[in-house]
């Protein structure tokens, strides 16, 4: 039986951006079921009395900043943050994300949406610029932003950090195997490896 993988993400978390551009093809190796799971890392963060430290120290956020340009590096692919990125609404992408999820078209959506926010630095603060580039891409945007804004959507993201919190979690990007918590990109490798002795 194929080994169920769960991602959790939120698409301002740059550590996700860069998971995100790893977790697929890790999947495909070791014949894992990946599962999408949205999740708004602010939220589940106050739920388990985290703090997000790299934005409170800014020297930590400058380092974080050098760390995440390396592992880019490493990765061959762009980081390249956009100037709106603080204007970005991540309630309404995760949001779409879901109603992506009800369409079978969440894996394309949560792919196509961080490299445009992290790696095309391209402008996602407005509900039409979203759409325009899911449009691009072929998926419908238009469709998916309208159900984004429904509000029963945002009861769905508040029940995913309930959720996220009770299963052990405290900050994206995080794995979850079987009962197993992976935390951070740069815990790949011990998921892969967890994976590999799992389908032996």
């Amino acid at each position: 039986m194929a080994a169920d993988l769960a991602f959790y993400f939120d698409f301002m978390s740059p550590y996700s951006y860069l998971a995100q551009s790893q977790i697929r093809p890790l999947a495909e190796r070791t014949g894992a079921v990946l599962r999408y799971e949205p999740v708004p890392v602010r939220g589940l963060m106050e739920r388990v009395g985290n703090r997000p430290t790299t934005m409170e120290c800014q020297n930590k956020l400058a380092y974080a900043m050098q760390d995440m340009g390396r592992w880019a590096a490493h990765y061959a692919i762009p980081f390249a943050p956009g100037a709106k990125l603080r204007q970005t609404d991540a309630g309404l992408l995760l949001r779409g994300a879901l109603a992506a999820r009800d369409k079978d078209l969440i894996a394309p959506y949560t792919h196509l949406i961080f490299e445009a926010l992290w790696g095309e630095g391209k402008d996602l603060s407005e509900p039409g610029l979203i759409a325009a580039v899911l449009d691009e891409a072929g998926l419908p945007g238009a469709q998916l932003m309208e159900e984004a804004s429904d509000a029963a959507r945002a009861d769905e993201l508040e029940k995913a950090a309930d959720l996220a919190a009770e299963k052990g979690l405290f900050g994206t990007p995080s794995f979850l195997l079987g009962g197993t918590l992976y935390f951070g990109n740069d815990r790949l490798g011990f998921l892969e490896e967890a994976l590999k002795r799992q389908a032996a």
